[in-house]
């Protein structure tokens, strides 16, 4: 008798090989799952269907307040954004130097195209933010989206840290949330249709 025939393996120890594989099944996917987050809460789909409605609109010149909850650089600003997201017109208060090309490269992170930017950026998985200024990102971020349900335009948008092993910890100061609390239309271009 060959020992190692599984057809004549009592059916105890069958179990127990059916068991044992079961559990590294379970495991392979419990640290694929905690290796590889969902790095977002929306499709790209959702993302493009919110773009369209935005770019609909035809806003060429709008006034934007956004509220910062950041490590650094956290309150309310007011950007004045003109040329369709192009400009940065003017921003109250005035903490930053509209003059300094970094300083407009991280102001444009708060306007609606910026926005859409960054979160196209996220889901293309291709984040190219600057992190000699301010770094927002991590490997293992993670990041919500929220959309104005009739205009398109970003409502919210955050990213933070997701450890990918338990024993792993998070690093506080890269948490960061960008939440619109006000937008108004200045000027519009005739409605433009859906692309």
């Amino acid at each position: 008798m060959n020992l190692l025939s599984l057809r004549n393996l009592p059916l105890k120890p069958l179990a127990f090989f059916v068991a044992i594989a079961a559990l590294l099944a379970i495991s392979v996917m419990w640290v694929w799952s905690a290796t590889h987050p969902t790095r977002i809460n929306v499709s790209r789909q959702e993302y493009q269907a919110a773009l369209a409605r935005w770019r609909t609109l035809g806003v060429e010149e709008y006034e934007i307040t956004i509220h910062a909850d950041a490590f650094i650089d956290g309150g309310d600003r007011t950007i004045h954004v003109s040329n369709g997201g192009a400009t940065l017109v003017s921003i109250d208060p005035p903490s930053y130097n509209l003059t300094d090309p970094r300083a407009i490269a991280y102001l444009r992170s708060d306007t609606v195209e910026g926005m859409f930017e960054d979160i196209q950026a996220v889901l293309g998985d291709q984040i190219q933010f600057d992190p000699t200024y301010y770094s927002r990102v991590s490997p293992s971020m993670v990041f919500t989206v929220k959309f104005h349900p009739q205009m398109g335009y970003p409502t919210e948008f955050s990213g933070g840290c997701r450890a990918t092993w338990p024993w792993q910890g998070c690093p506080t100061d890269i948490d960061w949330r960008r939440v619109v609390t006000s937008l108004s239309i200045l000027k519009q271009i005739s409605p433009v249709p859906a692309r």
